[in-house]
Order: structure tokens, then C-alpha cells, then sequence
């Protein structure tokens, strides 16, 4: 046997159809207010000027700092965006490192002039052990026969 279809069925549907349309139509339909005004009472007061912009700001003129040596910062005199001048003074590195390096210098000059020393007197010790003769003394250079123990 067939199922008999019943009248009310097929308005149902038709309903639902109906309802669907409506709603996608109010959901995606712009609804634009037009124009829209605010009144307000006539003051006394400020003018506020404000300027509202997007993009990107690029400086008149960019600068590259850079220091010859690296360090740490002991003091600083200029911050972001401060003016400075030409041979002005921004920052003052700490010493420490330096001031090692210099006593490591000096500690390596201080062994060296020792070991010169004791190296002359190592020289001097065995100087008359070693002095050429007269005919080894002639076929030096001018320079060499006036340094030359006698």
C-alpha cells in the first residue's frame, strides 16, 4: 500500500523553506542607519586638535651610532631621543677590563726588562770567555768592532 500523503505535511515544509529564506535574508541584508548626528549645548572651553593616522614614520635623516671598542656601560649621559652634539660625550664604558689589560702589559714589560737584564748578565759573565781576536775583529762591520768587548 502506498502512504497517502497528507496536505498539512506539504505546508509544513513549505514553512520551513519559507522561514529559512527569511532568516538568511535578515542575517546577510545591511541594515545602514544613514546618517547619524549628535547636538549638543552651546560651552566655553578647550579646543582639543587630535590627529588620528596609520602607515609608517621615517626620519629625516637616520644615523648610525657605533663605538670602536665594546664594553660595559658604566654611566650614560644621553637616553633615546635626546639631542646630542657634535664630540659630545653619551657614555663612559667601565675600565675594569682595560685597566687588567693594562697591568698585564706591564706585568709582561716588568718580566721582559727582568729577563733582558739577566740575560746581559749572563753575557758579561762569560764576555771574556768569547772575545774574538784580532783577525775575527777585522772582518767585522764598523758598528759591530766598537760594540765588541776588548
Amino acid at each position: 500500500m502506498a502512504a497517502k500523503r497528507t496536505f498539512g505535511g506539504k505546508w509544513l515544509w513549505i514553512l520551513i523553506a519559507l522561514a529559512l529564506a527569511g532568516g538568511g535574508w535578515f542575517l546577510f541584508h545591511k541594515h545602514d542607519p544613514g546618517v547619524q548626528y549628535q547636538t549638543a549645548p552651546v560651552a566655553r572651553g578647550d579646543l582639543i586638535s587630535a590627529v588620528t593616522a596609520t602607515g609608517t614614520l621615517n626620519p629625516i635623516t637616520n644615523v648610525t651610532v657605533g663605538s670602536q671598542v665594546s664594553g660595559n656601560i658604566a654611566k650614560l649621559y644621553a637616553d633615546w631621543n635626546t639631542p646630542v652634539k657634535a664630540n659630545q660625550v653619551v657614555a663612559e664604558l667601565d675600565p675594569a677590563l682595560y685597566q687588567a689589560a693594562v697591568d698585564q702589559a706591564e706585568g709582561d714589560l716588568a718580566n721582559a726588562n727582568a729577563n733582558h737584564a739577566q740575560t746581559r748578565e749572563k753575557v758579561k759573565a762569560r764576555s771574556p770567555a768569547i772575545q774574538p781576536d784580532s783577525r775575527q775583529r777585522s772582518h767585522l762591520g764598523r758598528d759591530d768592532r766598537r760594540n765588541c768587548p776588548r
